[in-house]
């Protein structure tokens, strides 16, 4: 068992919820909606690998009722607390397992789409997870990862690295507790933009503190990351799709797509003060824009797009024109 597996099978993520915060918990089936058109996931195979507790992928599996959904998480507990979840829902196209991703990769199985909310960054080798959903994508499938950003999390991930100096033992719960009051370890529920639940354990701690303080392996990306991340996979292009900053997230368009309802682009205006700075973002590429935008709004959390080829064209004009190509054509 890894330490990450450990820590989980301890302190199962998001943990129980009321039915009232589980359905605050809605984010991710408002993202997929407004990436992939009703008519492709009404029949989609997909798969949520580190589903945890399965409040998010309850979520979308009942908007999408003919579609089949697989919960993967290597914890028990978790999957556990999924069921219970589920079944309390009235959910029952999701089929939730105990599974390892290594032993998942290696089963065979391809889904239309690859869900992987807040995996990578806790793996000891994001490369080779990233190779593994990777082999579990069908050749137009889309993958969706969920992953921290270095620049928004950097504060964060100075204090979790000096909690763990005095408590580096996840499994003392009462000297977590005691080491959070001591430092004042908070954080907010928008941390990472409007939808987050905070779950109560033992009244002192909750799950989102001991999440974001105590995790023993904790990894956080750049924009500019995304090309090493993804080279030891066969995927051949990747797009920025959201950026989550504190109170507010963003759907990107830095592909310029026409007739897109996009609240970004007033928001990077009014950070550009000047017509000179507009001109020059509007002149760069997309990667340059996006290593602009991640100075200007130093995001917490993004969203990450990437499949092969023959996935693009059945996703929105605004996510097609802001992929940034691994591999060209051929």
């Amino acid at each position: 068992m890894s330490r990450t597996e450990d820590f989980y099978d301890r302190f199962p993520f998001p943990g129980p919820c009321s039915a009232e915060d589980a359905a605050a918990l809605r984010d991710l089936a408002n993202g997929i909606q407004m990436l992939l058109p009703a008519a492709r996931l009404e029949s989609a195979r997909v798969a949520d690998v580190g589903c945890g507790t399965g409040q998010r992928l309850i979520n979308l599996a009942q908007r999408f009722p003919a579609s089949h959904f697989v919960g993967i998480d290597p914890g028990p507990a978790a999957i556990e607390q999924a069921r219970a979840a589920a079944q309390a829902a009235g959910v029952a196209n999701i089929d939730w397992r105990v599974e390892r991703l290594e032993t998942f990769a290696d089963s065979g199985a391809r889904f239309d789409l690859v869900i992987a909310s807040g995996l990578l960054h806790h793996l000891d080798d994001p490369k080779a997870g990233v190779a593994d959903l990777a082999r579990v994508l069908a050749p137009e499938g889309v993958l969706y990862a969920w992953l921290y950003h270095a620049i928004g999390e950097f504060d964060r991930l100075r204090q979790r690295e000096l909690a763990r100096m005095f408590c580096p033992d996840f499994g003392d719960v009462e000297r977590m507790a005691d080491v959070s009051d001591a430092l004042a370890l908070t954080l907010a529920a928008d941390h990472y933009g409007p939808s987050s639940v905070h779950v109560a354990d033992a009244e002192r701690l909750s799950h989102a503190v001991i999440d974001a303080y105590f995790h023993p392996t904790v990894a956080a990306f750049r924009f500019g990351d995304m090309r090493g991340l993804l080279e030891a996979c066969d995927l051949q292009w990747y797009c920025i799709n959201c950026i989550n900053t504190p109170g507010a997230s963003y759907l990107l368009n830095t592909g310029d797509a026409a007739g897109v309802d996009c609240l970004f682009a007033p928001k990077m205006n009014a950070r550009l003060k000047s017509d000179a700075l507009r001109r020059s973002y509007a002149s760069q590429r997309i990667e340059e824009r996006l290593r602009t935008i991640e100075l200007l709004f130093k995001p917490t959390g993004f969203t990450l797009l990437a499949g092969r080829h023959g996935a693009l064209a059945g996703l929105t004009e605004r996510v097609r024109r802001a992929a940034c190509m691994l591999q060209e054509p051929a």
